[in-house]
């Protein structure tokens, strides 16, 4: 287990930049690795461009211990992720074999010519089975640092990170999150935020956010070494807090 590991989310596609398509995939990936206690530092959207995919992944790198890329993993010419990430890192493409077997899996009798590119993969990189579409996510691990590299398509990335990415980000993380929400019977923000300014201070492990809603919405994000230690700082803070402002209703976010 390692304390506070800090991740990095890039989204690779020029029709992201261009508003072409919405980002989806960052917004669940951040809320999924909040869940299991990995602190996400930054989220950066960048071009299908090889120098400025080799340069967010140099960056972020330094900033903290996980990466993880989404987009660019297809067999079109401006699917360059693979290729970008391994020139950043020195490594170069390699044909991987274990590759080449999920995707002939997935695609039947059809000519694997037609999708050999997602079998060429960062030399020492691991590849994911995709259980939904054709190319393999790949993790690769250098220098204590995780690397994850998955496909652009929602559902492809939700599933190979479900089934390969968090089992292994919770044993290295170690942790356990819970969301609690907090409905008030308070219509104004600012008058909630001040009366939790003291559990703030208190607290300073503990993330409290209000939302401007009517009622007042609270959510306050927990987290611990174990489920027991979690549910003891919930049931300290609800009782904390009900001295504070009025409650209408708390429950844990799914």
């Amino acid at each position: 287990m390692k304390d506070d590991l800090k991740a990095t989310i890039v989204v690779v596609g020029t029709e992201i930049l261009k508003g072409i398509i919405q980002d989806t995939n960052s917004h669940w990936l951040s809320k999924q690795l909040t869940k299991i206690g990995i602190n996400v530092r930054r989220i950066v959207a960048v071009p299908d461009d090889p120098m400025e995919i080799s340069d967010v992944m140099k960056q972020s790198l330094k900033l903290g211990d996980i990466v993880i890329v989404t987009g660019g993993l297809g067999f079109t010419d401006d699917d360059i992720t693979l290729s970008s990430v391994a020139n950043s890192l020195d490594l170069g493409l390699e044909l991987n074999s274990e590759a080449m077997d999920m995707i002939r899996r997935r695609i039947g009798g059809r000519d694997i010519g037609r999708f050999i590119k997602a079998a060429y993969i960062p030399r020492g990189g691991k590849p994911l089975y995709n259980r939904v579409g054709i190319s393999p996510g790949i993790y690769l691990s250098l220098d204590k640092k995780h690397i994850f590299i998955l496909p652009g398509v929602p559902a492809e990335m939700k599933a190979i990170y479900k089934d390969y990415v968090e089992p292994m980000l919770q044993r290295l993380a170690g942790r356990y999150v819970k969301t609690i929400i907090v409905l008030t019977n308070h219509v104004i923000e600012a008058e909630v935020n001040e009366k939790i300014n003291l559990l703030r201070q208190k607290y300073p492990s503990i993330y409290f956010k209000t939302h401007a809603e009517k009622p007042v919405r609270l959510s306050i994000t927990i987290e611990g070494k174990s489920v027991v230690e979690v549910m003891e700082k919930i049931n300290l803070i609800k009782n904390e807090l009900g001295k504070l402002i009025s409650i209408k209703e708390i429950y844990l976010e799914e």
